[in-house]
């Protein structure tokens, strides 16, 4: 039995991190193409002179990583909802 399982372990050790790293970049790259339109948007904001350079490049860092694109999409939309009304 000992025998089996070190056949069955070793090769989950080689495969699992492997694993772990094609579905980050998937998940990476799924972010990113979802947070193109919010970071069209910053950079539109940015040319109308509603955003400052630097609050621009804070909302495109902030959409590049994982929980901060959705905080960063929230004060944007609280921003552009304030401007308007």
């Amino acid at each position: 039995a000992m025998f089996l399982s070190v056949w069955f372990t070793i090769p989950a050790l080689f495969t699992l991190p492997i694993l772990l790293l094609i579905i980050t970049v998937f998940s990476y790259f799924v972010l990113i193409v979802s947070s193109s339109l919010t970071i069209s948007q910053i950079i539109i904001l940015y040319r109308k002179g509603l955003l400052t350079k630097v609050q621009c490049v804070i909302h495109i860092i902030l959409q590049l990583f994982f929980v901060t694109d959705l905080i960063g999409s929230i004060i944007l939309s609280r921003k552009t909802r304030t401007i308007k009304s």
